[in-house]
């Protein structure tokens, strides 16, 4: 878990993604992140005017545990996070270590946490889809000739 004293920092992908992480180790190559938080821009426009919504998720949640090495081909910039948003990100950060995965079918819910971390394996499609309570039946679907997007 977060300290306070850590390096925290923006990435903004080539990809165009950006997020908030705290900077664990850089090399002439890489560049490890820990808890990276996405931040993604809605544009709205309504009858007040334009302006952007701004939310932040975990970039990576259902890895194994928070760390991402990353190469340094896919970054364009790296800059310190501002330091008012440094509580912010501690607490989205605090937030998504109590998430839970609920399986409704067998009604039990499983934290996805990286404190006390655990490799469990999920091996097969069937423990998947347990988790994820889908099924594998095909949904009902519309083809428009000419248009290659499907409703």
């Amino acid at each position: 878990m977060l300290m306070g004293d850590e390096h925290y920092v923006i990435v903004k992908f080539t990809s165009g993604e950006q997020v908030m992480a705290v900077l664990l180790e850089e090399t002439t190559s890489d560049v490890t992140i820990v808890y990276p938080m996405q931040i993604r821009l809605t544009p709205i426009i309504d009858v007040d005017g334009a302006r952007e919504h701004v939310t932040a998720t975990p970039w990576n949640k259902f890895a194994a545990d928070p760390e991402i090495t990353i190469n340094k081909s896919h970054i364009l910039f790296i800059k310190n996070l501002h330091h008012v948003l440094i509580p912010h990100y501690n607490r989205l950060v605090s937030e998504n270590e109590q998430t839970q995965l609920v399986n409704k079918k067998e009604n039990r819910a499983e934290d996805l946490s990286w404190d006390g971390e655990e490799d469990h394996g999920i091996h097969t499609v069937e423990e998947l889809e347990s988790i994820a309570g889908e099924t594998t039946e095909e949904e009902e679907s519309t083809f428009i000739p000419g248009n290659d997007t499907i409703h």
